[in-house]
């Protein structure tokens, strides 16, 4: 079966300043991810690990420095014309910022209008768009424009485009940010009860209950990398890397104190050298600050770069 969304060893560095000089840090730092058909990834990590950037290269919005990008087992960044027409109806992405694909100067019922054209041409409109608005909370707010909807309601509007568009794989990055938890939970009820068979799903949050809760697998980014990756069943019943238990103690699922920290984290090309955890891990090592740890497996489908979790020794060949 092939993936759903394959990327390998992607690197990207954003450029600054009048002469275009690439970040000392880098947004992605060799980044290994595999999404499957009809599975939920959770990809966790703090503001500025990654993730957004991550998103827009797998969508084909920006373009990585380095690496491979496969979408329904198609070389994204080589489609041209009428397939990558086809691939925008196949792969449907939800910003945290809901405005970013909603026109402010059409009503709701226009906005969806719109999708239906572009993605069912001449199914009939009218029942399908009462249909989803009413799926979505949103039968009385048709005629409202953007700037007349609430955060929650803008969010609805793009859950209903997806709902309308009925893709293989849909990249959401942060779609509850900012949102109660009812609210959170009602926008993920909708956008993962899926109508089309084997739906991916790449569901990007700082929440990390938010992902432990729907996802079926789990991936941890820092610094640009992923430094953990396992199935969700063994959230908090496994050594993690120092920074996901930094994350659980923070979301509250672990009791114990936070350990306490031998200092800021640097943020310098240093990061890209070691381990970017390296200042803040209690547990940091003499090679921490030198060497990459490689992503490595300590149980089965469970992968974790850390030089103080180095594999057990059944694992080693």
């Amino acid at each position: 079966m092939r993936p759903a969304l394959r990327l390998s060893g992607l690197h990207k560095r954003y450029r600054r300043g009048l002469w275009g000089r690439p970040d000392a840090v880098p947004a992605l730092d060799g980044v290994d991810l595999v999404v499957q058909p009809g599975e939920i990834l959770g990809l966790a990590g703090e503001s500025g690990s990654g993730k957004t950037t991550l998103a827009r290269v797998a969508l084909g919005l920006i373009r990585p420095d380095a690496g491979q990008v496969e979408v329904l087992g198609q070389p994204i960044h080589q489609l041209r014309g009428a397939e990558l027409d086809r691939f925008r109806r196949r792969v449907q992405p939800i910003f945290q910022e809901a405005e970013a694909h909603l026109d402010p100067g059409l009503s709701v019922r226009r906005i969806l209008a719109q999708t239906l054209a572009i993605h069912r041409p001449g199914e009939a409109a009218p029942p399908l768009l009462t249909e989803v608005l009413e799926r979505v909370g949103l039968g009385d707010r048709a005629d409202a424009f953007v700037d007349q909807l609430s955060g929650g309601e803008r969010r609805r509007v793009g859950v209903a485009r997806v709902l309308l568009c009925r893709p293989e794989l849909v990249i959401a990055d942060e779609p509850t940010a900012g949102l109660d938890a009812a609210r959170k939970h009602e926008i993920l009820e909708l956008l993962l009860c899926s109508e089309v068979p084997g739906r991916a799903t790449l569901l990007i949050s700082h929440d990390l209950p938010l992902l432990a809760g729907v996802a079926t697998r789990l991936a941890v980014m820092l610094g640009g990398r992923v430094v953990e990756h396992l199935p969700i069943e063994l959230l908090g019943h496994v050594p993690h890397h120092p920074f996901t238990q930094a994350l659980l103690v923070a979301s509250g699922a672990r009791s114990r104190p936070e350990p306490e920290t031998s200092g800021p984290r640097p943020r310098s090309v240093e990061r890209s050298v070691g381990c970017p955890w390296v200042g803040a891990c209690p547990e940091q090592q003499a090679e921490c600050s030198a060497q990459r740890p490689p992503l490595a497996e300590r149980s089965p489908g469970h992968e974790v770069a850390c030089h103080a979790l180095s594999p057990p020794p059944s694992l080693i060949r």
